[in-house]
């Protein structure tokens, strides 16, 4: 956001620019939160159609801030070629939450491995 409002020197990219660091941090929690609540359940059909329709959510979240900032007279093949973009760059952040998702874990049960063996050499 501060990127794109340094490089632009405009304050009217200030509403885009915070609606998309929204919609970066909604994928990146929701990524997360796929991941801690089926992922790593082993719960794929549950994860795989709430992707889908998050992303399908996102799309649409997407669009329409796209026809805000652009006008209401955006050719048809933009709003395709937007759609493909925001979709693709969802999933990418959503990949990224649950990458973040699957580390933390394995170094929580890491870590409570040794713990667990600091306790057992104390005994």
């Amino acid at each position: 956001m501060v990127f794109i409002l340094s490089v632009s020197r405009k304050w009217s990219y200030a509403p885009g620019a915070v609606a998309v660091y929204i919609c970066i941090l909604g994928c990146l929690y929701t990524g997360r939160w796929f991941c801690r609540k089926w992922l790593l359940n082993g719960k794929w059909a549950g994860l795989l159609l709430l992707l889908v329709i998050s992303l399908i959510g996102y799309d649409i979240v997407g669009l329409t801030i796209f026809v805000y900032l652009f006008g209401q007279d955006v050719p048809l093949n933009h709003l395709i070629e937007s759609s493909i973009t925001i979709m693709s760059c969802s999933f990418i952040v959503m990949f990224c939450g649950f990458f973040i998702a699957v580390i933390r874990s394995a170094i929580r049960e890491k870590m409570n491995g040794l713990m667990l063996a600091e306790q057992k050499k104390r005994e």
